[in-house]
């Protein structure tokens, strides 16, 4: 399967997923083409060394993005896109008639 298609199928899988854990997994799918293509000279040092900052960058970066789901998940108890609009727009209806 080539780099193309991986990133596609990734875009494809995103604009369909409605869950936090599918968005995640689509992500990655993406980013898996782009090290490969930022990896494909390997005779050069700077290609070699932009690699590896991208792959670390990409790892840092999705750390924060699983942190971010797990700090949702604590709080709401839900990975679901609707579900947490749900919870959200009730909770802002509720603060309304508080005031």
């Amino acid at each position: 399967m080539h780099n193309s298609n991986i990133c596609n199928t990734g875009a494809t899988f995103l604009l369909t997923s409605g869950d936090f854990n599918s968005i995640y997994l689509c992500i990655e799918l993406q980013s898996y083409s782009l090290y490969i293509i930022s990896a494909m000279h390997r005779n050069s040092e700077s290609s070699t060394g932009s690699a590896l900052t991208y792959f670390l960058l990409g790892g840092l970066s999705s750390c924060f993005i699983l942190l971010g789901i797990a700090l949702l998940y604590a709080n709401s108890g839900l990975t679901n896109t609707d579900g947490i609009y749900s919870v959200i727009s009730d909770s802002e209806s509720y603060l309304f008639f508080l005031t």
